[in-house]
């Protein structure tokens, strides 16, 4: 196994890596038996990967895997580049709109090796498919949840929320009223609190079933963030110059820590930052319109086969390897599995178990190639409304701003797919 890593200009090399130029990182490589991986720098959640290649290239003799690390920042100009010419043999798709560079996977992964795709997390289809076609796998499963401290529910005398079953938008509120603990600036407890609504609701709220219209202006969108802003004028969750005060870079989690917030909307990572205190908590979905069934945000790392790879045959092995005995080491690290059984013995703790219920609550929604690229005016309508602006015209002056974004997005995937041939 080579590991190369891309690093800043400014960065000293450390022994063994290298910076890389503008150019492909494979070049020279592709007439080699060296089978190439390019992939995001991960930072510590590297060392799976680094463990699943090992295990790889020691059941198949004579193959070697040359990984290489790029930051995010630069990934997605460096995967463009990679493809046009000298392309790695594995790499991980970015953007809805350059999966269609890549092989399905459908039959040489999972159909010839008789591997069932209900048996993985709904991550895989909901970040991995389009029109039925999976172009990517992975080994982690991450996702959302609402964070709660059973000691402050116990004092209050509230119920705890369930593990399978999502909690309305207005029960959120209605728990952080229950939950605030009067004080001043440095004893004060809040209830609850929430980021930004875009990374946690239904795009069914925000978009039309086709994935291309923007609607933000329905009952359920508004709502949800007219509830949200409500528990902070009502003190019931910190405003962001409070959390900002009080939290730091660390924000809604640091307040949670430090026991001045009952209940917070976080990711998987806060999971064992949590578990290192003494605090007894809980996990529940996140919130959801009225109505609605539980919607959990899932997301996963991503490896494929770009279609012109030189060593193909070893890229499916190795991508096959992945999604069997790969996730089986995935299980020895801090991320939950993608494969549902091995998560379930992943799960060795309370915090992991409740994790992994959560997790399979995920489901697949409206299609939109990527959400990031277009919704920078939801989500300053969204700041300002935390700010106690009045948010229907909010919403009204951000719509038109994000469709615009929203159809440029779509003009982009919907070449690349005419230009793959794709259906």
């Amino acid at each position: 196994m080579t590991i190369t890593r891309k690093l800043p200009a400014a960065s000293a090399l450390a022994i063994g890596v290298l910076v890389l130029s503008g150019c492909s990182p494979f070049a020279g490589l592709a007439d080699s038996d060296t089978v190439t991986l390019l992939t995001i720098d991960g930072g510590d959640d590297n060392l799976a990967l680094e463990e699943i290649v090992a295990a790889f290239e020691e059941q198949n003799e004579g193959v070697d895997i040359a990984i290489t690390y790029v930051p995010e920042d630069t990934y997605a100009t460096k995967l463009q580049t990679s493809l046009l010419a000298d392309a790695p043999d594995i790499a991980a798709p970015y953007g809805a709109e350059t999966m269609f560079e890549f092989e399905p996977l459908n039959d040489i992964v999972f159909a010839d090796n008789g591997l069932n795709v209900g048996d993985y997390n709904a991550v895989l289809e909901s970040f991995c498919g389009i029109d039925g076609q999976l172009y990517c796998l992975g080994t982690t499963v991450g996702n959302m949840g609402i964070f709660y401290n059973k000691g402050m529910f116990d004092a209050a005398g509230v119920a705890y929320p369930s593990t399978t079953e999502a909690m309305s938008f207005q029960e959120f509120a209605s728990l952080a009223a229950q939950l605030t603990q009067p004080g001043d600036e440095a004893t004060k407890v809040w209830g609850g609190g929430g980021d930004t609504l875009q990374a946690y609701i239904d795009p069914a709220h925000y978009l039309d079933d086709t994935g291309r219209i923007v609607d933000v202006l329905n009952d359920g969108y508004i709502g949800a963030i007219e509830t949200l802003a409500g528990m902070v004028t009502d003190g019931n969750a910190p405003t962001a110059g409070e959390t900002l005060s009080v939290g730091a870079d660390q924000g809604l989690q640091a307040l949670f820590l430090d026991e001045r917030i009952a209940m917070f909307i976080g990711d998987n990572y806060a999971l064992d930052a949590i578990e290192e205190t003494d605090i007894e908590f809980g996990l529940t979905p996140v919130p959801v319109v009225e109505g609605d069934e539980p919607w959990v945000p899932v997301w996963t790392n991503t490896f494929g086969i770009p279609a012109n790879a030189t060593h193909k045959e070893e890229a499916i092995d190795f991508l096959t390897f992945v999604a069997t005995e790969g996730q089986e080491i995935q299980a020895k690290y801090g991320q939950m599995p993608l494969l549902t059984s091995v998560a379930e013995t992943w799960a060795n703790t309370d915090g992991r178990k409740q994790l992994v219920e959560v997790s399979k609550l995920a489901r697949t929604s409206v299609f939109n190639p990527n959400q990031w690229a277009w919704n920078a005016p939801l989500m300053d309508a969204f700041v300002l409304a935390m700010d106690g602006e009045p948010v229907r015209p909010l919403l009204e002056d951000a719509q038109p701003k994000a469709q615009q974004a929203n159809d440029k997005t779509w003009e982009t995937f919907d070449l690349a797919k005419e230009a793959a041939g794709a259906d």
